[in-house]
C-alpha cells in the first residue's frame, strides 16, 4: 500500500471507531436483556434466542470492516497494491450478504416479539404475512448480492469475461424495499396497542416505546442516500459511507430491537418504589403476552401502571401452592412463567374471557393471605389466580 493521504486515514479512523462503538452497545444491550429476564424469573423464549443471532450477524458485520480497513478500506483505489484491492474486494462481498442477512434477521426478531406478546389471531396472521413477505424479500436481495456478478469471482477479480448487473441501481433498489419493510415492521402494532385498555397517557408511552425502530428508517434513508456516491471502479473510497450507514443500519436496528425488553430493569433500579408494589408487572411489554382463548379479545390485565388491577377480578379462583423456606414455586402459564396478556378487552355484549395467573415472590414466611389494593400477597405460598368469565 502507497502513502495514503489524510482524508484517508481519517476515513479509516471514522470506520474503526463507529463500528467498535455499536458492536460494544449491542453486546451491552443484548447482556442487559437477558440480565432483565433473569431479574423478573422470566424464561428465555424464542424471539431472545433469534436476537442471540442476530448479535453474532452484527459481531461479523463489525469484524468485517475491521478486516476492510486492513486491507485499504477509506483508501482510493489507485493507492492500492492489485492484490489488496482484490482482498478488500472479496471481504465487501461477503459484507454485503452480511448485510442482506442482518436487516433480515432483526426485522423477524422484532416480529418474533409481536407474536409472543400479541394473541389476537387477527394480528398473528398479519404478522405470518409481513414475515413470509420480508422472509421472500430477504432471500431475493441476498441472492442477487450473491450472483450480481457472473461469474461470482468476476466481482473480485475485475477480469473482461463475464458481466455484473448494474450495481448502484440494484443497491439502491433494495435499500427502498428495506426501507419499506421497516415502516411495515414498525406501524404493525400501533393500532393494536392503541386499543387496549389503558389511559391515554400509557398508550402513547407504549407506542413510542414501539417506534424506537423508526431512527433503523432514518438510517435507512442515509444509507440510500450514500450508496449514490458509489463508484464501482473505485469501491475502497467511494463505499465508505454506504459501508457505514450499512453497519449502523443493522447495528441500530438490533438495539432499538432490545430497547423494550430493559424497562424492567429500569423500574428495579431507577423507581423502586414502583416495582415493590408490582407496578413494574404491569409497565413493560415484555411482562406481557397474549393468551389465545377464543381469539375474540381479553381484558388487559396488570398490577399497575394503568391496566386493571389485579383485586379488580371479581369472579376468580385462586389455587394456592405451598412452597419451601418461604420461597415461592413458579406456577408456569403454558411454559411462559409470570407473565399476564397483553390484548384488547371486548366491547360490552360481545363477551369478554380473562384468563391471568399469578406468581408471588417471596423472601420470608409469617404472613396470612390478605388482599391489597396491588393484589394477594401471602409470603408461604405461591397464588394461581384464573378468572375466565363471559357476558352476553
Amino acid at each position: 500500500m502507497a502513502e495514503i493521504t489524510a482524508h484517508e486515514r481519517h476515513n479509516q479512523i471514522l470506520i474503526i471507531g463507529l463500528t467498535t462503538t455499536l458492536l460494544a452497545l449491542c453486546w451491552i444491550l443484548y447482556c442487559l436483556r437477558i440480565v432483565s429476564r433473569k431479574v423478573w424469573r422470566t424464561p428465555l423464549w424464542i424471539d431472545d434466542w433469534f436476537m442471540l443471532f442476530a448479535l453474532f450477524v452484527c459481531t461479523m458485520m463489525s469484524v468485517l470492516n475491521f478486516v476492510g480497513v486492513r486491507f485499504g478500506s477509506g483508501v482510493h483505489r489507485e493507492h492500492l497494491d492489485p492484490g489488496e484491492y482484490r482482498k478488500f474486494q472479496i471481504n465487501l462481498y461477503v459484507f454485503m450478504m452480511g448485510w442482506a442477512l442482518g436487516v433480515a434477521v432483526v426485522k423477524i426478531g422484532i416480529l418474533i416479539f409481536y407474536w409472543r406478546i400479541f394473541s389476537i389471531q387477527s394480528f398473528r396472521r398479519k404478522v405470518l404475512i409481513l414475515g413470509a413477505g420480508l422472509l421472500c424479500a430477504s432471500t431475493a436481495i441476498f441472492l442477487t448480492f450473491m450472483f450480481q456478478c457472473t461469474p461470482i469471482p468476476r466481482f473480485w477479480a475485475g477480469t473482461d469475461s463475464g458481466y455484473c448487473i448494474n450495481q448502484v441501481a440494484f443497491y439502491i433498489s433494495g435499500g427502498t424495499l428495506n426501507i419499506v419493510g421497516d415502516a411495515a415492521v414498525l406501524a404493525l402494532p400501533i393500532h393494536q396497542v392503541w386499543i387496549l385498555k389503558a389511559s391515554k397517557q400509557q398508550r402513547i408511552a407504549l407506542v413510542f416505546l414501539f417506534l424506537l425502530g423508526g431512527f433503523v428508517c432514518i438510517t435507512s434513508i442515509f444509507r440510500l442516500i450514500a450508496l449514490n456516491e458509489i463508484d464501482p471502479e473505485d469501491f475502497s473510497y467511494t463505499n465508505v459511507g454506504g459501508g457505514l450507514w450499512s453497519t449502523v443500519e443493522v447495528q441500530v436496528g438490533f438495539i432499538c430491537a432490545n430497547m423494550p425488553h430493559l424497562r424492567p430493569l429500569f423500574i428495579k433500579f431507577f423507581m423502586p418504589q414502583k416495582a415493590s408494589t408490582g407496578g413494574a408487572s404491569g409497565g413493560s411489554a415484555d411482562r406481557f403476552r397474549g393468551y389465545a382463548g377464543s381469539g375474540n379479545g381479553h381484558a388487559m390485565l396488570g398490577s399497575g401502571n394503568g391496566f386493571r388491577k389485579i383485586h379488580e377480578l371479581r369472579h376468580g379462583v385462586v389455587e394456592e401452592t405451598p412452597t419451601e423456606n418461604g420461597h415461592s414455586e413458579d406456577v408456569d402459564l403454558e411454559g411462559y412463567g409470570s407473565q399476564l396478556e397483553l390484548a384488547p378487552i371486548q366491547q360490552e355484549g360481545k363477551g369478554i374471557a380473562v384468563h391471568t395467573h399469578v406468581r408471588q415472590e417471596v423472601m420470608s414466611p409469617g404472613e396470612n393471605i390478605s388482599e391489597s389494593n396491588e393484589g394477594w400477597q401471602n409470603p408461604q405460598i405461591s397464588t394461581r389466580i384464573i378468572s375466565d368469565r363471559q357476558q352476553r
